[in-house]
């Protein structure tokens, strides 16, 4: 199973407006840029962001913390948030020996490890976000439909987008001319098409379902003939869905031009569902 790291930075600006610890406002405001393993700027757009404070790096129960996740429209990673404006922060908040900072992005829960917070500094803090994920730097989506075991739509950006995934094609569930084709190839009828392609659906779903995050790696070719974004995705454990959904046998390996880095990956999957009769080839051909 491939597996990818994917790190973000965050840099945090402790405002001045709170160096008084006798007397914490019960609101402050953070500033900072969010930047990506290169140190560039993550890309412009929407992310879910919430922040609760500690009292160690390692305590289970926050002494504050927000009841949801905020909108951070991002503009070259920069972002200004208010804390303490709908859940006040404690009174006795500088009473603290140490309070510790944690930041949550993109439903992704605690996947950073805490800052210390020194309410008399103005300091810049590094926080690096990491997911389960081992080599390879991705990019952050949010799913909103599935619309078959290959094609999504999700968030990027700040904008919603279709996403295909690369080097895969699943059945489709409603009739158009790729459902027609895949009748014709497989001698069996449209109802069946439709039958296996929401297995395919099911089977993602049991993977990831609307409002999860994801990792999107581009191919060298960005886009396919009708602009959906062609990408090979990761769930927020690292998980490879073009290789497991293939390899569980609910799409078949397709080769496409210029797109072809992890052909060996999902060549070796369809094999392994040919040869164990996994999802559809588990399936009797028609005769």
């Amino acid at each position: 199973m491939k597996k990818v790291i994917l790190f973000f930075i965050l840099i945090f600006w402790i405002p001045s407006t709170i160096i008084i610890a006798d007397d914490l406002p019960l609101q402050f405001t953070y500033k900072g840029e969010f930047h990506d393993s290169s140190g560039d700027p993550v890309a412009d757009g929407i992310y879910k962001v919430k922040f609760r404070i500690y009292d160690s790096a390692t305590s289970v129960s926050a002494i504050w913390g927000e009841g949801r996740y905020h909108d951070f429209s991002l503009k070259d990673g920069r972002f200004e948030h208010t804390l303490g404006t709908e859940n006040p922060l404690p009174d006795n908040l500088a009473n603290y020996e140490d309070l510790w900072v944690s930041v949550e992005i993109n439903y992704l829960g605690e996947i950073a490890q805490r800052t210390k917070l020194d309410l008399n500094s103005v300091d810049y803090h590094i926080i690096t976000l990491q997911t389960m994920v081992e080599g390879k730097t991705g990019n952050l989506a949010i799913i909103r439909f599935i619309a078959s075991g290959d094609t999504y739509k999700v968030i990027y950006a700040g904008q919603e987008i279709f996403i295909k995934l690369i080097g895969i094609d699943s059945p489709e569930r409603s009739s158009n001319k790729n459902a027609k084709r895949y009748s014709i190839v497989k001698g069996i009828s449209l109802n069946d098409v439709f039958e296996r392609g929401k297995q395919s659906i099911g089977f993602v779903k049991s993977m990831v379902s609307t409002n999860d995050s994801l990792f999107i790696e581009y191919g060298d070719k960005r886009n396919d003939e009708i602009g959906r974004h062609l990408v090979y995705v990761y769930d927020k454990d690292g998980v490879f869905l073009n290789e497991e959904i293939v390899k569980a046998g609910y799409a078949e390996f397709v080769s496409e031009p210029l797109n072809i880095k992890f052909d060996k990956i999902l060549i070796d999957a369809e094999n392994y569902a040919k040869e164990n009769k996994l999802g559809h080839w588990a399936i009797p051909p028609v005769e």
